[in-house]
Formats: structure tokens, sequence, C-alpha cells
């Protein structure tokens, strides 16, 4: 998992949460701010940017609450928070992509949009499916991992 990296205790924790988990949910963020300014459709399209928005702020929550050595699923306050927070970002991600997509069809009756957001919500769901599939020590969870995160960011 990348959050291994930025786990209690890790060699470059400090690294991997100010330069990597944190700074990709401001971005995440940012990039949601932009959208509210630049996507003219309608009050549908408003909710992909709030789930978009949801999803960048919390992969910054996730990365101020490290996970414990060797994230496991239970563990102090900080691993709790760090789980439920990511979980939240990823599953607000993938919405995100749909709604967006879906919702520039409906109110802009813009086609690509839908086919950009569409191909992101699929190479998030298969990344989504093969973390879960393959269980907590699948030798290429982190793969899957940074495969959900390179189609999002």
């Amino acid at each position: 998992f990348v959050s291994e990296l930025a786990a209690i205790d890790a060699p470059y924790a400090n690294i991997m949460n100010w330069a990597g988990i944190i700074p990709f949910g401001v971005g995440v963020f940012l990039f949601a701010i932009g959208f509210f300014k630049r996507a003219h459709f309608n009050h549908f399209t408003i909710l992909g940017g709030v789930l978009l928005a949801a999803s960048g702020l919390g992969f910054v929550i996730a990365g101020l609450y490290q996970c414990d050595a060797g994230c496991p699923f239970e563990g102090s306050r900080s691993q709790v928070i760090h789980n439920w927070t990511a979980f939240s970002a990823f599953i607000l991600a993938f919405l995100a992509a749909i709604w967006i997509g879906v919702s520039s069809l409906w109110s802009a009756k813009r086609v690509w949009p839908l086919g950009i957001g569409l191909t992101g919500a699929a190479g998030m769901g298969w990344a989504f499916y093969h973390m879960g599939a393959g269980g907590i020590d699948h030798p290429l969870i982190g793969f899957y991992q940074r495969c959900f995160r390179y189609v999002y960011g």
C-alpha cells in the first residue's frame, strides 16, 4: 500500500505524507475548485464537483492521520481515521468520475466528457476490484492501488 510507505515509524513517512499523499489530495481539491469555475453545465454537475472535492479532502486527511506499522484494519485512532478517509476518498473519486461524465451528457449534451468519465471509472473500478479480490496480503495490491491513483490523478 502507499499508506505503508507513510506509516508511523516508516523510514520515509514524512516525505511520503507531506510530498505525496497530502499534495495529491490538495491537487484534487484545487482541481475541483477549478472545475466549479469552468464547468458551466448545471446543478447535476455540481454534485460531481462536490464528490471530487470531498475525495481530495479525504486524501488530505488520510495523509495527516498515518496508519500504524503494517497498516492493519484495526489499530490506533489514527489508523481508523486513515482507513475510513482513504477508503471513502477512493469511493468518492469513482462516483465523481461517473457522475461528472453522465451529468455532462445530460446538461451540456457533451459526449466526450462522458467517454472520459466512464473510461476513468472503468479503470478505477478494475483497480479497486483487484485491490479487494486479492485480499490485503496480495503481493500486487500496491500496484493496483497505484493504478487507481494513476487513472484518478
